[in-house]
């Protein structure tokens, strides 16, 4: 997993060529090179996000915790969110 971190100032990080997952005060940002499908999961599993073709997306989560951003066929990474 790549754990990407909220913080007061952008956290991002290149997952993969082209594709880029950041997180600001509770807004996860999601950019890709190329359309993908791209699924936001809580830690229990369930979605709370979800686009099926992007190249970009992003989405204010409804509380601090742990989720899952799943991007095409592409592992899914582990992002914390902090919100406000």
């Amino acid at each position: 997993f790549t754990n990407i971190t909220d913080g007061t100032v952008s956290v991002g990080a290149e997952i993969s060529d082209g594709v880029e997952i950041s997180v600001v005060n509770g807004m996860i940002t999601v950019s890709s090179s190329e359309d993908q499908p791209v699924r936001v999961f809580d830690i229990a599993g369930r979605m709370v996000f979800s686009k099926k073709s992007c190249r970009g997306a992003s989405f204010q989560l409804p509380r601090t915790g742990i989720y899952l951003v799943k991007i095409g066929s592409m592992p899914a990474r582990k992002v914390f969110c902090k919100t406000n």
